[in-house]
């Protein structure tokens, strides 16, 4: 069951970083901003929702002069924005990482430690 945001089992920080999502071989990469980050997950927003428990592949650029991360990542929540005089509908997405590797857990960790320092 879902604790809310202070039961995340990891911290995270807003941020700002381009990320690219595949569906699927067969579709073109979506490309995104995150919203924030986390060593579990991501948040990112979207025009599009994308379906619940759906796995997807996400390339991560992060700003710290490395290599682009690449994972498989869940889709967890969708939440659809509710702005006023929105021009289109967007969509907030949840995202679990599946298969993150440690030295890249590592590195998200480190950026959060070095942001919230």
């Amino acid at each position: 069951m879902w604790q809310g945001f202070e039961g995340r089992q990891f911290p995270r920080i807003q941020t700002d970083c381009r990320i690219y999502i595949t569906k699927d071989t067969h579709h073109q990469p979506i490309t995104a901003r995150t919203e924030n980050i986390g060593a579990g997950g991501i948040c990112v927003l979207l025009d599009e929702p994308l379906p619940k428990l759906s796995m997807v592949n996400v390339k991560l650029d992060i700003d710290d002069g490395g290599q682009p991360i690449s994972c498989v990542a869940q889709v967890v929540w969708t939440v659809e924005r509710k702005e006023f005089n929105a021009k289109k509908k967007l969509h907030d997405i949840g995202m679990s990482f599946i298969d993150l590797d440690d030295a890249s857990k590592r590195r998200i960790e480190e950026i959060i430690k070095t942001t919230t320092n």
